[in-house]
């Protein structure tokens, strides 16, 4: 028995270690846990650990230190999701989806790495997850799973009143029988509970809290902000109508015909690239989707055609920018467009009217060496009327 002060406070656990073995590492890397729903101490050496392995970044285990040092008795478990969420965070998700998390631990967070060796491997969040989520009550109290250790304290507190509907082992592991406690796994709603129960770290909605749970997904404040932005421009948009001309169908006819089977020439089939095209004329914000090889891209072009078309018989000329979010990805659309352009029979005026360079999001908006800002927002917002993002 070895008591464990190192973020201040005192607990006996008890674990069978060799000699010059840290029992709280020898918890966790053998996939045992301490009691995680409670003690906040035994998710602090989690994250630790896991940040040493570079499981998790720096910056995931910072955040939890901040949420601990302003809340002290936060929950183990709000921690543990907090350091999740900034994981994804990383990893270029802008939140932790909770029945994701839930139903396929390591592949949704991505833990362990791949590559990582099998031996000497931490805790992987599933059985830490699994650990958590196969607890049960016992007279309104929670009852660690098989996987949790458990403390000396604990034990004594609860010996008596689960004393006959519970092994204790020889490593002071509480096993509990399986017909007075069931094999209840935690649902959404149960973390969601867990979560809330900290409202000065987590709320729904506005406020200063550093996470927000919106509807089964963990968000920190600041994405859940720009979430919440983005949405609500697209909601706008959504709801512009544009005028079209009368002959529409028409034009449409005359664009598709050679990717049109003869059912669909026939009007017996629809020709969904049409479908998608009349969308994109009348709206504000179009999104085309689709697997490889469906037509994303000659449809894309055939759109910008009938939208340059119609705008130079006014007299006009529309700006079209296309954009990706990585080069490679630029390069690849940069191709792929030019070889649809080439390819997809246009009049030559609109032909040589049609982009077909692609930049990256950052390169576009004018991103600020160093900082998080751009030289283009809301309040300079870029020179263009039409923009096409892969």
């Amino acid at each position: 028995m070895l008591p464990d002060n190192r973020h201040g406070r005192s607990e006996v656990l008890l674990l069978a270690t060799t000699k010059n073995e840290n029992p709280m590492i020898t918890a966790i890397s053998r996939g045992f846990h301490i009691n995680v729903l409670r003690l906040t101490d035994d998710v602090l050496a989690l994250v630790d650990l896991w940040s040493e392995r570079g499981w998790l970044r720096p910056l995931d285990r910072a955040f939890v230190l901040f949420m601990k040092e302003n809340v002290p008795d936060a929950n183990g478990l709000v921690l543990l999701a907090g350091a999740l969420a900034s994981h994804q965070l990383g990893r270029g998700h802008v939140c932790l989806d909770l029945d994701a998390a839930l139903d396929d631990p390591d592949s949704t967070l991505s833990l362990p790495p791949d590559g990582e060796s099998a031996e000497a491997i931490p805790a992987k969040p599933s059985e830490i997850l699994s650990g958590i989520l196969s607890a049960s009550r016992v007279s309104g109290r929670m009852i660690p799973s098989r996987s949790m250790i458990t403390s000396e304290s604990m034990i004594s507190n609860t010996v008596s009143e689960i004393s006959e509907s519970t092994i204790l082992s020889g490593s002071g592991r509480m096993i509990p029988s399986r017909s007075v406690i069931p094999n209840a796994m935690i649902s959404r709603a149960m973390w969601e509970e867990y979560l809330l129960s900290s409202p000065d770290l987590v709320v729904t909605g506005s406020g200063n809290t550093p996470m927000v749970l919106d509807n089964g997904r963990l968000y920190l404040r600041r994405y859940w902000q720009y979430t919440v932005e983005v949405a609500n421009d697209i909601a706008r948009r959504i709801e512009l109508c544009f005028p079209v001309p009368d002959d529409l169908s028409s034009r449409l006819d005359e664009l598709f015909v050679h990717l049109r089977s003869e059912n669909e020439r026939n009007k017996t089939e629809i020709h969904w690239q049409s479908v998608a095209a009349a969308l994109a004329a009348r709206g504000g914000f179009t999104i085309i989707s689709g697997g490889p090889g469906t037509g994303k891209t000659t449809t894309v072009v055939q759109i910008l055609a009938l939208l340059q078309g119609m705008a130079m018989e006014q007299g006009q000329k529309l700006r079209i920018h296309l954009a990706a979010p990585t080069g490679k990805a630029a390069a690849r659309l940069t191709e792929s467009i030019g070889g649809a352009v080439g390819r997809i029979k246009l009049p030559d005026h609109i032909r040589d009217s049609l982009p077909t360079q692609v930049t990256t999001i950052h390169k576009l908006l004018g991103s600020r060496s160093g900082t998080r800002h751009f030289i283009h927002t809301k309040s300079n917002k870029l020179y263009l009327d039409l923009l096409v993002v892969d």
